[in-house]
């Protein structure tokens, strides 16, 4: 994984996504511009088929899991 991203339009290649439904926009409505800027991995809390899709129960929780292990789990230190 090169980078995390909510943002569909910031993906780059190697990133992974992270589908989250906010008040106004879902996210999960952008999974295939996130795969087609390079999604490798992705993330939400949709039933949905998608390659490298991943349901979760919550997908803030798996953006701060997966924040916190990209960056060497930083409150620890």
């Amino acid at each position: 994984m090169k980078g995390i991203e909510f943002d569909s339009r910031k993906v780059k290649l190697g990133y992974t996504f992270v589908a989250i439904r906010g008040l106004t926009y879902d996210g999960h409505d952008y999974i295939p511009e996130a795969i087609k800027n390079g999604a490798v991995e992705i993330y939400g809390e949709r039933s949905l088929n998608y390659p490298n899709y991943f349901k979760v129960t919550d997908s803030r929780q798996k953006l701060g899991e997966l924040v916190s292990e990209f960056y060497g789990y930083p409150s620890k230190n």
